[in-house]
């Protein structure tokens, strides 16, 4: 046996001519590899799966994102780069995309595969709800086997009413920095429990979160788009996060609200209009996407606290 798997080592050797090299060399060769190719190195043998994945250990590892979105695919993302595994009709560019043909078995199989050679969770999921109405609690089942906790988690779904799939995977997957509903249509009497603690919580048909709601969220940056509150509301939520009553960890917010006499939230509370500029977006943590808001910066205790963009 001892005799038969040293051959299979040799025979290793003489077909992937990296394994002979020296642990420092075969490192430095590793290191100029794209993901892509590092993943594909290690699905050609026992030996070279576990070469590659003790190289992951020991490296900064990449960020990862599953997107079952229309186009599903894996991004892996380091310093600005990114590599795609996704199904393509023509080729594409080779460094950065591998073809998959049948796409959600695929992606699954290639979510398994990856979180177990980089040796990391991955970081965000994205689901179009629309894409597969029938499966969404199948999904939403096999991504808590395999990973119940996200960094970042965006829902989107149009089409149909997926109130219950909303709410169902909110309560089977964990969100602890960023919750993104996107585009998502619901009841008029929909409600959703939103977690606390989270850095970024940005709805874009915000009109299930009432004031007794909104009032109770704690994040660091909020951004409605089609909110419901109205200016008297903002008005009264500046009041209280000044007197330190309710969202003490938040940074910046952003609403669009539809009443002509918006911009009356910040009368009666110190305030300084502002232009937008790298400092202001830095500290607002907001996009600089819109020349229709008007930014503030919001003084508390003579200290500017609270950035805050209102579109009218």
């Amino acid at each position: 046996m001892e005799q038969a798997s040293e051959n299979l080592d040799n025979l290793e050797e003489e077909v992937f001519p990296l394994l002979k090299l020296p642990s420092i060399g075969m490192e430095n060769a590793l290191s100029i590899m794209t993901p892509l190719e590092l993943i594909e190195l290690s699905s050609l043998s026992v030996r070279s799966k576990t070469t590659v994945k003790n190289f992951f250990r020991i490296k900064p590892k990449f960020e990862t994102h599953l997107n079952i979105i229309d186009g599903a695919h894996i991004r892996i993302s380091k310093n600005y780069q990114d590599w795609f595994l996704k199904k393509i009709n023509k080729p594409g560019i080779e460094e950065e995309r591998r073809f998959m043909n049948n796409e959600m078995n695929e992606l699954t199989k290639a979510f398994e595969y990856i979180k177990e050679v980089l040796g990391c969770d991955f970081k965000s999921v994205r689901i179009d709800l629309d894409k597969s109405p029938t499966e969404n609690r199948r999904l939403i089942d096999w991504l808590r086997s395999q990973q119940p906790s996200f960094d970042t988690i965006a829902v989107e779904g149009n089409y149909l009413n997926y109130d219950d799939d909303v709410k169902y995977l909110m309560e089977n997957l964990k969100v602890t920095g960023e919750f993104i509903p996107v585009k998502l249509r619901h009841a008029d009497d929909f409600r959703l429990e939103i977690p606390n603690n989270l850095r970024v919580l940005q709805v874009e048909h915000s009109g299930f979160i009432k004031f007794e709601q909104f009032m109770k969220l704690d994040c660091e940056q909020i951004v409605f788009f089609q909110s419901p509150l109205t200016s008297q509301e903002i008005h009264r939520f500046l009041k209280s996060w000044m007197a330190c009553e309710s969202h003490l960890n938040l940074k910046a917010l952003q609403v669009s609200i539809v009443h002509p006499d918006v911009i009356d939230a910040v009368n009666g509370v110190p305030h300084e209009e502002v232009e937008i500029d790298d400092n202001i977006q830095e500290i607002c943590l907001l996009p600089p996407t819109n020349k229709r808001l008007q930014y503030h910066k919001i003084r508390w205790e003579d200290c500017y606290g609270l950035c805050i963009a209102i579109k009218g």
